[in-house]
């Protein structure tokens, strides 16, 4: 977490300082590129040591409050003090805002955050005793000696990649098409995201108690699927009804809080020793998905338009509710005694 921290803020601090002022984009590219590496340092270290520290019961419930966090800070925070503070300091001054409130993260993150499994080493610690090198290729061979690690990868990518997709899209759709104004974007950001916020730790809990796998494919994959396709078909029929659309938007971001218990069920059908590897994985996907959003724009609206971009995100997440058909845990408290498949053997519906 802490190598983390350091990498985001120098790179960040190049890219105001250098690549800014010099409206370079090679450095532009390079301090916000690289700048990329250490926020899933940061974040997903956070979440191993989260899933480390908690029972394994309780971790449903606990997975929720770290998206609670997330969210809160990264769309509804972040973006609430976007729409308030562009338009009296200007772009430049909010980014310099932005970078105060992350070291201000990190810091209560580095001396106020104290925990066992959070100061240790885990390789070479109890049934962890592989090398460095052991367990990066275990890392990424758990895909296929596991299949339904490769599975949950494949809905964790699905999970935000339109999400992130939404970021670059709808600002063009809603503001240049329907008519929003920028403020009125950035509210409608925090509005679906504060909704997400809190449903997240909800959904958490009611995963615990009836089950992962229903979050999942209904809340999470059928729900995403109809409030992608609500944030499309209604601001066609309503114009630039706010209040409509916001509706819209809140019911997106609640039925997204239903992959949460991903990161929980991950590490629950792996062996000890690969707990580790498939928290790794889960956290690959996610920063996965923050490419996968913006390339599905960039390669489909210049032929499909933005119809052709929100078809596709609708159409991943009928897959994945689709797909979430084949998840089997038994700490899934709806699949207790539910035998977990033999690695190398795929799950069974």
């Amino acid at each position: 977490m802490v190598i983390g921290a350091v990498i985001w803020a120098v790179f960040e601090a190049g890219f105001l300082l250098f690549a800014l002022t010099s409206e370079s984009k090679p450095l532009i590219y390079l301090f916000y590129g690289v700048r990329g590496l250490g926020y899933p340092l940061f974040a997903f270290a956070f979440l191993t040591w989260i899933n480390l520290a908690v029972p394994r019961e309780r971790r449903g419930r606990a997975s929720g409050w770290f998206w609670f966090a997330f969210t809160a800070g990264l769309p509804v925070i972040g973006t609430g003090i976007a729409a308030g503070a562009i338009p009296l300091v200007g772009e430049y001054a909010t980014f310099w805002i932005g970078f105060a409130l992350v070291i201000a993260g990190a810091l209560i993150a580095t001396f106020a955050a104290r925990e066992a499994h959070g100061l240790q080493r885990l390789l070479g610690v109890g049934d962890h005793d592989r090398t460095a090198s052991e367990e990066f290729s275990a890392s990424i061979s758990i895909l296929w000696r596991n299949p339904l690690i490769g599975l949950a990868t494949g809905l964790r990518t699905i999970n935000t990649g339109a999400q992130y997709g939404f970021f670059v899209a709808l600002p063009f759709f809603l503001q240049d098409d329907i008519g929003f104004s920028q403020t009125e974007f950035l509210i409608l950001v925090v509005l679906t995201f504060g909704a997400n916020v809190v449903m997240n730790p909800i959904s958490g809990q009611l995963s615990d108690r009836f089950g992962r796998k229903r979050s999942i494919q209904w809340l999470g994959g059928v729900g995403c699927t109809i409030g992608t396709l609500l944030l499309y078909w209604v601001p066609l029929a309503v114009g630039g009804n706010f209040v409509v659309v916001a509706l819209c938007g809140a019911f997106f971001g609640v039925a997204l809080a239903g992959f949460v218990p991903l990161s929980a069920f991950m590490p629950s059908v792996v062996d000890e020793a690969d707990t580790g590897n498939a928290r790794g994985m889960y956290a690959f996907a996610a920063g996965f998905s923050t490419v996968i959003g913006p390339l599905v724009y960039s390669l489909l609206e210049p032929a499909f338009g933005i119809a052709g971009v929100m078809y596709t995100f609708a159409a991943l997440y009928a897959l994945s509710a689709v797909a979430a058909t084949w998840l089997r845990s038994e700490a899934d408290p709806v699949q207790q005694g539910v035998p977990r498949p033999e690695p190398g053997v795929a799950a069974v519906a």
